[in-house]
């Protein structure tokens, strides 16, 4: 994670004009500044960089990375720095062990007093929360599986989060929206002898970098499921819609739209595994006795 954010942020030419270099690099760091150069001033402005981790995420919460900008007197201030952060690391999805987005939480400037050996240090500290998508898809049939069929086929200009291949980044743009499908809950309403029928409640993210944009794709993407009616799953069953709920001022990580759909399992007849070997023995034989 932090080797594609550092990435990300030294990539970006304008943002690195206003850094200071060291051993030709932007001055971009994880953690901490390294202990071995001779002369500190030389080394502002800098960026540090410090993640951590959530063991027990909620709603796609994964972690919270904090950037921290540190400059001086005579130098470029943070704020045109930290302008430059937010428009580099928000909206963009990063490819790491699962996909993953950053969202802009808080922003503080601060003020350290010149010593002896360091002049007046200005900074400021902006912290983003990180949120993973990791893929929904489970077993067959799956409705987050069919979901994704039918996103592609609806738009091939739709990056389908967990589906579409891309790089280290994507950017969605208006063209190029984003879509992510998630299971929110699944409830159990008939049993009948041949099948299992289930009520799930879907969650559909859209991300684009406008409200107009994200309006028009939610909107195109809500009608459509909705003259449908129904998505075939890949045993060939249907899933159909029961109800729906769109509310394009709800934010991409909660999701705009949440739909519940029904569908059936099979039932399957029980499976003894065959054996292989034919002279297995079942009489009782001594393993062990006392010497």
């Amino acid at each position: 994670m932090e080797s594609l954010i550092r990435r990300r942020l030294t990539t970006n030419e304008e943002l690195t004009s206003l850094l200071a270099a060291f051993t030709g690099e932007p001055a971009v760091f994880y953690q901490k500044p390294p202990a071995d150069f001779d002369s500190p001033e030389t080394l502002y402005p800098q960026i540090i960089l410090s993640t951590d981790k959530y063991s027990d995420t909620q709603k796609g919460l994964a972690g919270q990375l904090t950037v921290d900008i540190i400059t001086t007197q005579n130098l470029t201030p943070p704020e045109p720095i930290e302008k430059l952060i937010r428009e580099t690391l928000e909206g963009v999805f990063f490819k790491g062990e699962e996909i993953f987005s950053l969202k802009w939480k808080t922003t503080e400037i601060f003020t350290e007093p010149a010593s002896e050996k360091m002049p007046l240090i200005f900074g400021a500290t902006l912290t983003f929360d990180v949120y993973e998508y990791p893929s929904a898809e489970t077993s067959t049939p799956d409705p987050i599986e069919a979901l994704n069929f039918w996103a592609g086929c609806f738009d091939e200009n739709l990056m389908i989060i967990g589906v579409s291949e891309f790089e280290e980044f994507f950017i969605p743009s208006r063209e190029h929206p984003a879509i992510y499908f998630d299971v929110a809950k699944v409830k159990l309403t008939e049993q009948k002898t041949a099948a299992v029928f289930l009520d799930v409640t879907i969650n559909i993210h859209v991300f684009a970098p406008t409200l107009r944009a994200k309006r028009e794709w939610l909107t195109a993407i809500h009608e459509q499921l909705l003259l449908q009616g129904a998505i075939w799953l890949s045993d060939d069953s249907p899933m159909r819609l029961l109800d729906s709920e769109y509310d394009w001022s709800r934010s991409e990580v909660e999701g705009q739209i949440q739909m519940r759909f029904n569908y059936g399992i099979l039932r399957k007849k029980p499976y003894a595994p065959t054996l292989m070997e034919r002279n297995i023995s079942f009489g009782k034989e001594i393993r062990w006795q006392n010497g």
